[in-house]
């Protein structure tokens, strides 16, 4: 099975002002390829959404980027999504391994690769991935109950050393939000900040 992030290159484009202009579950091939934190006064909450779905993120810790991530379970399929991530791990991206640090093949740090939390809007019901069997584990975990900010859903986790990625699938209306979590042994930054997001996601609208 590929391993997620090790094959696709970030397509990072930073202060997007209308992520819920986007055509989530799609790729965005012609998406800059730079990387720079939002011009926000430092301790400001700023808000933003990804569909009908809303955020509110720290941007003096966080960076927002808009990335391709591939999901399970073949990690095949690059989906377009929006990822938060620590702005004091930037200095990574472009360089031979993540905060990790201990890429086998010295291969070139992305985006997607970093520790970071990432929101993908997908077009299929939520039904359709409770009853995909590919879905219901993975590399021979099982799938678990999750949820995030009160919704109800269900979670697989993918590891690989000191790598941990955790895939959330949750209702969104007709549609799926995916919240991919992705964690290093032995890095913490912007940890709090990271799960503010995620206590911050705002359903309301699909209610």
């Amino acid at each position: 099975m590929k391993q997620p992030g090790l094959a696709l290159l970030a397509a990072a484009c930073l202060t997007l002002t209308a992520c819920d202009a986007q055509k989530a579950g799609q790729t965005e091939p012609d998406a800059a390829q730079s990387l720079a934190s939002p011009d926000i006064v430092a301790n400001d909450l700023t808000d933003g959404s990804i569909g009908p779905i809303g955020y509110d993120f720290d941007a003096s810790v966080l960076s927002r980027a808009e990335v391709d991530v591939p999901l399970p379970p073949d990690f095949d399929e690059p989906t377009y999504a929006t990822k938060f991530i620590p702005t004091e791990l930037l200095d990574n991206i472009g360089t031979a391994g993540c905060s990790y640090g201990d890429s086998p093949d010295d291969s070139e740090c992305t985006a997607e690769e970093e520790v970071g939390l990432a929101l993908a809007l997908l077009d299929r019901p939520y039904a359709d991935y409770v009853a995909d069997a590919s879905l219901r584990e993975l590399g021979g975990k099982p799938r678990h109950s999750a949820s995030v900010a009160g919704r109800e859903g269900f979670g697989l986790t993918w590891t690989n050393g000191a790598t941990t990625v955790d895939f959330t699938y949750l209702p969104a209306g007709e549609r799926t939000l995916v919240v991919i979590d992705r964690t290093e042994d032995g890095t913490t930054a912007g940890r709090e900040a990271l799960a503010q997001v995620r206590d911050s996601l705002d359903f309301s609208a699909l209610e």
